[in-house]
Formats: structure tokens, C-alpha cells, sequence
């Protein structure tokens, strides 16, 4: 029941990314990579997103660079690893 929350707090908090990442794209200039945004849940020691994400991409939060190093469904192991409390939402982009 906890993951089906946390699950549910991750399509709100990623709603509501991608209502602001609209117009923060629209001034990019078209040469340039623009930068999905998605949101990261700590889950315990487990962090979930519902992002897409693969092994060996790297992906940012605050201006540190994560690979990451497992994907197993919706949990995802970073390197470094991601330290958090539990609970704690972040943003993080591709």
C-alpha cells in the first residue's frame, strides 16, 4: 500500500513538472539539449520515479551529475548514491 502512495505522489509531482517545463523549454534555443525533468521519491533505501530511465545514463539533481547503475521497475540506484530521508521528493533532470 506504501508504494502504491508514493506511486501516486510521483504522477502528481510529475504533473506538475512537466506544467512548468513547458515554458522553460519554449525559450530554449533549438540547438541546445533540453533537459527533461523528473521526479525522484526516497522510498526508505529505495529510490522510486516513474521516469524511463536506463543503466549508464547520467541524469542531474542540484548540479551533480548521477549515473545511473540499476533500474528494477520503478526503483533506480544511483551512483554516487542518492542520500535522502525518506519521504523526500526531488527533482532531478535527464
Amino acid at each position: 500500500m506504501k508504494i502504491r502512495n508514493i506511486l501516486g505522489a510521483a504522477v502528481v509531482a510529475s504533473a506538475a513538472v512537466a506544467g512548468t517545463a513547458g515554458a522553460a523549454q519554449a525559450s530554449v534555443p533549438h540547438y541546445a539539449a533540453a533537459h527533461r525533468p523528473f521526479v525522484v521519491i526516497v522510498n526508505g533505501n529505495v529510490d522510486v520515479t516513474l521516469a524511463p530511465l536506463t543503466a549508464g545514463q547520467i541524469v542531474y539533481h542540484a548540479g551533480i551529475a548521477y549515473e545511473v547503475v540499476n533500474v528494477n521497475g520503478h526503483a533506480v540506484v544511483f551512483t554516487p548514491r542518492f542520500a535522502a530521508p525518506s519521504g523526500t521528493v526531488a527533482q532531478f533532470s535527464t
